[in-house]
């Protein structure tokens, strides 16, 4: 009768190992099921135009984006949308601000953009902005962000290395 080789290494590495993907398929599994889910947020956005005209087109944007977001991330509370028409302090012209503020369960992300030309991209790069951030907090629910082991410095040394 031969033996079967046991696998060298740790064996709670392994163990460690097993767990971990199996929480990140759960995990997976969770936000699969919540991307799928008819559930909307309860508060239609909130939009706000501040020193310039309300615009049908700019309204219809940021609903759509705003549904996109509902659609890839269910844990959405609510959206707050300020766009804005800035001046500079004595000079001709100005630029467009835009600030998107999403609520989460416990937290809220604000982000804001500006361009000098034109709202809409002041508004896209926003929403841009706002979906990277929550597709970060999601990827670190998930542990799919690697951590590095902090360096150590010893005492009376510059972080530098001087």
């Amino acid at each position: 009768m031969t033996q079967r080789k046991r696998p060298r290494g740790d064996p709670l590495r392994v163990v460690s190992k097993d767990l971990r993907q199996r929480k990140l398929r759960a995990a997976r599994m969770r936000d699969r099921m919540h991307m799928h889910s008819e559930t909307h947020m309860n508060p239609p956005p909130i939009i706000q135009f501040d020193g310039i005209p309300r615009s049908q087109a700019a309204e219809e944007f940021v609903r759509s984006r705003v549904s996109q977001l509902e659609r890839h991330f269910a844990d959405l509370m609510g959206c707050r949308v300020t766009l804005s028409k800035e001046s500079r302090h004595g000079q001709p012209g100005g630029f467009f601000s835009a600030r998107v503020a999403v609520t989460l369960p416990g937290r809220e992300l604000t982000v804001s953009h500006a361009h000098e030309e034109d709202a809409h991209i002041a508004l896209r790069d926003a929403f841009d902005a706002i979906r990277r951030r929550l597709e970060d907090g999601q990827q670190i629910r998930r542990g799919e962000v690697k951590h590095h082991a902090a360096v150590a410095h010893r005492d009376g040394e510059d972080a530098v290395g001087e």
